[in-house]
Parts: structure tokens; sequence; C-alpha cells
């Protein structure tokens, strides 16, 4: 079956079209650290952090965030753990190629004209063909394989990610604890010296007397 030329000029004229790859915002998955520590940490975060500011009027608050660290962070179990991913959680090759699709806006001949115009090009990346800007794989097999590793390396990373944010969060907020802590002790250590020597200066002048 021979095409027409209107078929014909049609196909023609979109695989000479170009494409910018434009930026979506895709609803990406979100994997965090559920190891013990984590999860109990993010229960009490806003707890520890309001106490910090309530140690600075009352001080034993800064001493029950120190505790609190010490149970959180070091006595339940913290190494980075999530549980096992299910098949439904994977991406499928139809959802990345459809992703690749969304990824591409097709450009007019005088967006192109202008494009070049203000000599923006280093700025875009262009292709001249949507086929041609994704990874082609031998078969469908070894496609589904690199995206599940690529998800995987994503996940793992995310999670470590996750862990070590929200370590650090605790760490600092009970350094600063700490701060508030040897701030008011040598505060209390400066005041009673003063009174044990102004104490000391009045019996010596009682003695003299």
């Amino acid at each position: 079956m021979q095409r027409s030329s209107s078929e014909m000029d049609s196909l023609s004229n979109y695989s000479n079209s170009k494409f910018l790859i434009a930026p979506f915002d895709e609803e990406t998955q979100i994997f965090d650290c559920h190891c013990q520590s984590c999860m109990r940490s993010e229960q009490l975060k806003k707890a520890f952090f309001k106490f910090f500011w309530i140690g600075v009027i009352i001080p034993i608050f800064w001493i029950i965030n120190l505790g609190l660290y010490f149970y959180i962070q070091w006595y339940l179990r913290h190494d980075v753990y999530h549980p096992k991913l299910n098949d439904e959680e994977f991406p499928t090759l139809f959802q990345s190629e459809l992703k690749n699709k969304r990824s591409l806006v097709r450009l007019k001949d005088e967006s192109m004209e202008d494009i070049n115009s203000i000599n923006a090009s280093d700025e875009l990346t262009i292709v001249a063909d949507p086929v041609d800007s994704r990874t082609v794989h031998d078969n469908d097999v070894a496609k589904l394989k690199t995206l599940r590793f690529n998800f995987l390396k994503e996940a793992a990373n995310q999670v470590i990610n996750s862990h070590d944010k929200m370590r650090k969060y605790y760490r600092t907020w009970t350094l600063r604890s700490i701060l508030g802590l040897t701030i008011d002790i040598v505060i209390i250590i400066f005041v009673v010296l003063l009174c044990t020597k102004s104490s000391q200066k009045n019996k010596n002048r009682n003695y003299i007397i």
C-alpha cells in the first residue's frame, strides 16, 4: 500500500523537526531510612527542637535532650535499613518511555530561528528526533534490568542520605544543648566565686574591726 504525498510530506517534516528537552515536574518516590533510630527520631524531632529553646529558660531541658540523644541515636538500633521493595514499586518500561516522551517538546521552525538569533544554543539541549534521544538497548530484558538497577541505586542513596541527615540534625541540636549547659555552668561558677570572694572580704573587715 502506497502512502499519499501528503502523508509522506508529514512524515518527512516530523523526522526533520527539532525537539527541546523540557523539564517536567515528575512525581518521584521518596525513600527514607526505617531503622529504629530514624523512626523514633522522626517522632520526637519537634519535641527535641522545642526542648532546646525551653532549656534557655529551664536548663534541665538541655539535660533531657542529652538523654534523648544518647537513647535515640545510640541505644536504639541505628543501622541503615529499609524494607524490601515490592515489584509494584519498581518502574516499568512503559513508564520510562512515557517519561522520555513527556520530556520532549516539539519546536517550530520559527522557534528554532529565535533560539539561534539569541545565541542560546549553549543553554539548551536540542535533539533531531525523540527516538534518537533515548538509550537503545539490545532487548527489553536488558532495558528492564538497567532501569531497575538505576532505580535501586537512587533509592539506596535516598535512604542513606535521610539516615545521615537525621543523625546530623540531632547531633547539631545536642551540641547546642551542651554549649548552653557549658555557658550556664561557667556563669554559675563565676557567680559562686564572686560570692565567695565577697564573703571573704566581709569576714576580713569584721576581723579587723
